[in-house]
């Protein structure tokens, strides 16, 4: 394999990747490279990099799925290149035959989707045809290097102008999601809970109230950006180890019986007083009914979502859950599940599934993204006190922030400004309602006496139970611990 051959490789495999995404956009081909690398990639580099929760992470991951594939394309376009030259009667045909095959069934393979492949074979092609390693094949002199560069711009602006401007028509923005038209009294039940929520909330800086914004409530899933889904296409299905397996369009969702109710999320991943955990009113379908018609004879569950996400679960947790087409009396946005999410009050994020489309009911446990990945999905919600407002005015601070303990509530929040050695109950708001899986705020009033106040908090649950003090992280059943801060 000669050095021509190795640039005409490298500048084909370029072009074929810019051709691919500027044919169906960064999220055509980047994305599936994404998906593999999230689906595939050993689970310590998910659980990192995921685990970091922001988008820096996800674009880092992005860039690498990015290069790895640009890499092996070189690899394979430099071998089919190779390859064809050593047939005797037309080895520039033969190279352009291979490569161009070669190219399209990686793509394929890689990605599961045909039009993609299409653009990075077309840009391969075309760079093959351009051949700018011709001038290094042939130690042309300097005048004909010139002059094979300036054509080799006018080949890739003509191979890939065409396909620009088809891919920016194609890939215009994705349509407005379609409002969800809550009945009168669902919307009455979540106007008469959101006022409510404000009015007990405490005005407390840098922290939610009681009732999170749409806006500032947190998001965790393993997308680069939230699927696309037509609601008008969308079915949710009930399969597996059932009398008799279900499946509803969104229209006849809605038809049921529609619950409004808050509950609160928080991720496992969080960290013991990260930001990843917020409640919002949620409107839905209770699951039980419809689990109720499918006639459930399995223990166990694997909920499926759109974006390929799936997660196990005891069969018994689903009978609290709603498939939720709301939040906060608005439709739900596409970040959030668009058009239905499972919400499972008093359990960790993960089962909550966003964009849910099957419950395949079984006999024994299956597999789960996260669980497959070490994650203990269904561990008991640990009780955390997490501190997220510090104001002060002279020597006097006032803390404050919220405090949750799945599914038992919380009943009472402590203080400690000397590190542990005594301890004063703080005010606790009231609850949104006497339903026990939502979050409180809680706040607390001091002078400062010291330099330094090694402030600690603490929660207990309603049935007596107080907080873990041993630190642990997120990994696998979720932190612990007493939030500590230095004030």
């Amino acid at each position: 394999m000669d050095r021509s051959q190795l640039v005409t490789a490298g500048f084909a495999s370029l072009l074929g990747v810019c051709c691919g995404v500027l044919l169906t956009g960064v999220d055509g081909l980047i994305e599936p490279l994404f998906r593999v690398a999230v689906l595939y990639a050993p689970a310590i580099v998910v659980n990192t990099v995921l685990g970091m929760l922001d988008s820096g992470a996800r674009t880092l991951l992005s860039v690498v799925s990015a290069v790895g594939f640009t890499a092996i394309l070189f690899l394979l376009v430099a071998i089919s290149l190779w390859a064809g030259g050593r047939e005797r009667r037309d080895p520039w045909g033969a190279a352009i035959v291979i490569t161009l095959s070669v190219s399209f069934i990686y793509t394929v393979l890689l990605t599961g989707r045909a039009l993609p492949a299409v653009g990075v074979a077309g840009g391969v092609f075309a760079g093959v045809l351009i051949d700018p390693g011709h001038a290094i094949r042939r130690g042309a002199p300097e005048k004909d290097r010139r002059r094979r560069f300036l054509r080799t711009v006018a080949g890739t602006a003509a191979a890939v102008l065409p396909i620009g401007a088809f891919g920016r028509y194609r890939n215009r923005d994705p349509p407005p999601i379609d409002a969800v038209d809550l009945p009168g009294t669902a919307q009455s039940d979540v106007s008469e809970l959101l006022e409510q929520a404000h009015a007990r909330s405490f005005s407390l800086p840098g922290s939610p109230d009681l009732i999170s914004d749409i806006g500032e409530f947190y998001t965790v899933d393993i997308n680069r950006r939230p699927p696309v889904v037509d609601r008008d296409q969308w079915t949710l299905s009930i399969t597996g180890a059932v009398e008799q397996s279900l499946t509803v369009t969104f229209d006849e969702l809605v038809t049921e019986p529609l619950l409004t109710a808050p509950a609160t999320l928080r991720c496992i991943g969080d960290t013991l007083n990260g930001p990843l955990m917020d409640t919002a009113v949620w409107t839905g379908v209770e699951l039980a009914s419809l689990l109720d018609r499918a006639g459930v004879v399995g223990e166990h569950a694997v909920v499926r979502g759109a974006d390929g996400y799936f997660e196990r679960l005891p069969q018994e947790t689903l009978e609290t859950a709603i498939v939720a087409v709301a939040m906060n009396g608005e439709t739900l946005p596409r970040a959030h599940g668009y058009p239905a999410r499972l919400v499972i009050p008093g359990s960790w994020g993960k089962i909550n599934t966003k964009w849910v489309t099957e419950i395949e009911i079984l006999a024994e446990p299956g597999d789960g993204y996260w669980t497959n990945r070490g994650w203990n999905g269904t561990a008991p919600m640990q009780i955390v006190a997490k501190l997220w407002s510090i104001d002060s005015d002279g020597d006097t601070i006032r803390i404050g922030g919220h405090a949750y303990g799945g599914d038992t509530g919380i009943s009472r929040v402590e203080v400690s400004t000397d590190g542990g050695h005594r301890w004063d109950d703080a005010n606790l708001s009231a609850p949104v309602t006497d339903d026990d899986a939502v979050s409180r705020q809680w706040e607390y009033s001091f002078t400062r006496t010291d330099d330094t106040h090694e402030v600690v908090v603490r929660a207990y649950d309603r049935s007596g139970n107080r907080q873990e003090q041993p630190t642990a992280d997120a990994f696998p059943d979720g932190p612990t611990g007493w939030v500590t801060v230095e004030l």
